[in-house]
């Protein structure tokens, strides 16, 4: 059975949209974390088919893919971190409702 590039690139489309979407409608932090966290994917299943397809195939994007995992799950437990001390510091996590920067 051959398989083609286009479901692969429908799928990432699909993701990186409701990503973005998310993130652009949604205020509560963790769901725009969460958002974020689709993008991610959506690049890295896009990167990884098109390394798939691509004339050698190497696996430098087999590489790059890792490294956006590891990215990723830094970057969520920073991010976590972060919304743990605006929850304790504020008793909310409403994007909106943080307007003010203190040193």
């Amino acid at each position: 059975m051959a398989f083609s590039l286009f479901p692969y690139l429908l799928l990432s489309l699909v993701l990186i949209s409701l990503g973005l979407v998310g993130i652009l409608v949604r205020r509560n932090l963790v769901i725009m974390l969460i958002c974020i966290e689709l993008v991610l994917n959506g690049v890295t299943l896009n990167l990884l088919a098109l390394n798939k397809f691509s004339a050698n195939g190497g696996a430098a994007g087999q590489i790059i893919a890792i490294f956006i995992v590891a990215l990723a799950a830094a970057e969520t437990t920073i991010a976590l971190a972060l919304i743990f001390l605006i929850f304790r510091h504020y008793k909310e996590i409403d994007a909106e409702k943080l307007t003010e920067l203190k040193g």
